[in-house]
């Protein structure tokens, strides 16, 4: 849930939600009904299992998919509040690790007071980077 977007996502293994068709995400509104707005797209090679939707909206979604919408995300990207590929946010390269899990994302300013996001799990590989648990991504 996000109190300024007042919505919820909701991802997992599913393939309906209420009895609506709806696989592995789901946006509602803050009053539980289907937000319509939102169309996720198909999952490759596994499904998502972490998300944090940011205060405009974007989400940021992590799981152990390795495509989505027919497009290399090995586990990690970002979407636009339709449930699109955010464009520009979403050209890391790999993110690996023994459990290849985020824990948590928190927003936050770079040191240039750039906007940026911490990212938190048990991961080893981060855009291609070794870097173990924890990194700060700006988002430009």
């Amino acid at each position: 849930y996000n109190e300024s977007t007042k919505e919820y996502l909701v991802v997992g293994r599913f393939k309906s939600f209420n009895g609506k068709a709806s696989r592995n995400m789901v946006k509602l509104n803050a009053n539980g009904t289907i937000n319509d707005g939102f169309t996720p797209k198909e999952f490759m090679g596994g499904a998502p299992y972490f998300v944090k939707l940011l205060n405009d909206g974007l989400a940021v979604v992590a799981g152990d998919f390795k495509n989505y919408d027919r497009v290399s995300r090995n586990g990690f990207m970002i979407l636009t509040p339709a449930g699109e590929l955010a464009e520009g946010y979403n050209t890391l390269g790999n993110v690996l690790g023994s459990q290849q899990r985020v824990n948590d994302v928190y927003e936050t300013k770079s040191a240039d007071n750039k906007r940026a996001l911490m990212i938190m799990g048990s991961f080893s590989l981060f855009d291609n980077q070794k870097l173990y648990n924890i990194v700060r991504v700006v988002l430009e």
